[in-house]
């Protein structure tokens, strides 16, 4: 993708060359937003990804076959909504659907962005831990710590502070 290829070509790339893409679960967006996926057979069902313009959802070994749709539905249903509440909301829709059958024990959400600082956030060793995100997140979007980050650095201004 460095090159130029599109989502559907670094896909292919990756896939036909991988002896094992028959156990890889793979979501890949480019930079015009094309989304491309790869669900090998041998990953345990329910499972699914999902692709449409600027969206990607891939679910496996998920307690119900609407995991990923209600992902997809909760991200789709919030546009104009900043990037990390959607995927928040795709979250939470797809634990609300039952989530991964083998129960979670951690969540992370890191999204890096040319022109706004990173978000990188985690909750490990929680027995909720995707509502444990959602409180790291409202803490992190209150006004005193957004004065904060929006002085860091980002990749098209890195001397700013």
């Amino acid at each position: 993708m460095e090159d130029g290829q599109d989502a559907e070509t670094a896909l292919r790339t990756l896939t036909e060359a991988d002896a094992g893409r028959d156990h890889r679960q793979v979501i890949v967006m480019d930079r015009t937003g094309a989304a491309a996926g790869w669900t090998g057979a041998a990953n345990v069902e329910p499972m699914a990804h999902l692709c449409a313009p600027s969206l990607a959802v891939a679910a496996n070994w998920v307690a119900s076959d609407r995991v990923a749709g209600a992902m997809r539905d909760a991200f789709a249903d919030r546009a104009g909504a900043p990037l990390e509440e959607r995927l928040l909301a795709a979250l939470e829709a797809g634990e609300a659907e039952g989530g991964d059958a083998r129960g979670i024990r951690s969540a992370a959400l890191r999204i890096v962005s040319r022109d706004r600082p990173p978000v990188d956030i985690r909750a490990d060793y929680d027995d909720r831990p995707i509502r444990a995100l959602r409180e790291i997140a409202r803490h992190w979007a209150e006004p005193g710590f957004r004065a904060f980050l929006d002085r860091l650095p980002t990749l098209e201004a890195p001397h700013r502070h």
